[in-house]
């Protein structure tokens, strides 16, 4: 998971220097450090758009951690059994899930096909870690087309590998059959409402906080 961290780092630190760059705020001028044209930088947008990018980091480790540690049949059983009350409000919680599902398994899947593609252009003379940030971000443009081709490749075979499988959420009726099935169990139900607890707490904290 550090492994792949580096471009995510790179990538939130350009965007914290555009965030602090453009940032606009009622009460941004009474903590203003500096201040040239359109740009300015002031206590108030460091703080906060620091916040927003340590929020940022920590969600893109803790779904890493998941994604690396559990399996995706597991997390797909796991999901349909926490959400399948809503079936009968006909939520499509198969789909849903499925979805949901893939896009988290493609976060660390993209992670190392851009670190791939940096290695590739890094051979050719390509260096991403020398001149300004503007530079660096047109370096790092030049990755996107090789990207979105290699995503869109790998969503090919998906949907193949899905066809082949017999996979048909979209009809009516259908049901996926499972070899081990989930059950609920007091322990499940004390995680749940400390994962409530804990983010009604940081909730109140989070409102509380600004008056």
């Amino acid at each position: 998971v550090l492994r792949g961290f580096k471009f995510p780092v790179l990538f939130v630190l350009v965007l914290y220097v555009f965030q602090v760059l453009f940032y606009t705020s009622p009460t941004q001028h009474t903590t203003l450090i500096w201040q040239w044209w359109l740009l300015a930088i002031s206590r108030e947008a460091l703080i906060h758009n620091a916040q927003i990018c340590i929020r940022v980091l920590l969600l893109f480790y803790l779904v890493s951690m998941l994604m690396f540690t559990t399996s995706v049949v597991d997390l797909t059983d796991g999901s349909e059994a926490l959400f399948s009350p809503l079936q009968r409000l006909r939520v499509p919680v198969n789909d849903l899930v499925m979805v949901f599902v893939i896009a988290l398994k493609f976060v660390p899947i993209l992670v190392g096909e851009v670190e791939r593609l940096t290695k590739a252009q890094a051979v050719r003379g390509v260096r991403f870690d020398k001149g300004n940030p503007i530079q660096r971000v047109y370096q790092f443009g030049s990755l996107l087309v090789p990207l979105f081709l290699s995503g869109f490749r790998r969503v090919d075979a998906l949907t193949i590998a899905m066809e082949a499988r017999g996979y048909r959420g979209g009809y009516r009726g259908w049901r996926r059959t499972r070899r081990r099935e989930m059950r609920f169990t007091r322990a499940d139900i004390l995680a749940m409402i400390a994962s409530v607890l804990v983010c009604g707490v940081i909730v109140f904290v989070n409102i509380f906080s600004r008056f």
